[in-house]
């Protein structure tokens, strides 16, 4: 199995596991996959890694340069965009997909960033409210109640 982050909709909503039509449906796993996408790029934006705490600064030459390119000196994985943007998601089955990274050098970037001083592809525990939320819209839609 590849690296990466595996999102299981039995791990995330243990609480509805009687509400199996609505739980086993490419739809939800595909919508929260897509918040836990979402949630990871904007907090590494924002200078925030998966365990909730501030990026470390950038060595003082690499920030001197970055900021002399035009860039902001605020650490967040971002120079030119291709990593995060790089994010993929691969639907295994309607409970089941994972996060990767769609080329080598995006993978062996994030790859150093995150299990150096930039840890960032994670969910941090009090961001899953919004991947409660996603699926539970998903199911209300499902089970007829209509938009959420």
């Amino acid at each position: 199995m590849p690296s990466g982050i595996y999102i299981k909709s039995d791990g995330i909503t243990p609480a509805l596991h009687d509400w199996a039509t609505g739980l086993v449906n490419p739809r939800n796993i595909m919508s929260v996959s897509g918040v836990v996408k979402s949630v990871i790029v904007s907090r590494t934006l924002s200078g925030v890694s998966s365990k909730g705490t501030k990026f470390p600064d950038y060595s003082a030459g690499y920030k001197r340069w970055k900021t002399g390119q035009g860039y902001p000196a605020t650490p967040n994985l971002s120079l030119t965009g291709e990593m995060m943007g790089d994010i993929q998601i691969n639907i295994i089955s309607p409970t089941f997909a994972v996060l990767f990274f769609g080329s080598r050098l995006s993978a062996a970037k994030a790859h150093k960033h995150h299990t150096g001083k930039f840890p960032f592809f994670d969910v941090q525990k009090k961001e899953y409210a919004n991947l409660y939320a996603a699926l539970l819209a998903n199911i209300k839609r499902l089970k007829g109640y209509g938009e959420v």
